[in-house]
């Protein structure tokens, strides 16, 4: 069996990577120590930085949740719609969440 030392560990940490992703690719992935303590994890973007922090914020101001927001620029609602226009209450649509524009 493969032990990874503290000293190995300590060289991925200077490296930037994490202990635990250095003990999953050599004990889940079967990379040889060397190599995993050595190559760069990769960075994956934020969903939340796809858009800008302008909007965002001014959704969450608006009382829209990102998920929700999210949702609406997926359907085609340009940014500023999704991050202002109010959800109407339950009681205003008979039951059905729809928002108060027509888009």
């Amino acid at each position: 069996m493969i032990y990874i030392t503290d000293e190995q560990y300590e060289i991925g940490i200077k490296n930037g990577i994490k202990k635990f992703t250095i003990y999953s690719r050599v004990y889940h992935y079967g990379w040889d120590i060397e190599k995993a303590i050595t190559t760069p994890p990769i960075k994956r973007e934020c969903k939340a930085r796809k858009y800008p922090k302008k909007y965002t914020d001014l959704a969450l101001e608006n009382g829209i949740c990102l998920i929700t927001f999210y949702a609406r620029v997926r359907k085609g609602w340009s940014l500023e719609d999704a991050a202002t226009v109010k959800l109407l209450t339950n009681r205003k649509t008979g039951g059905k969440k729809y928002a108060s524009s027509n888009i």
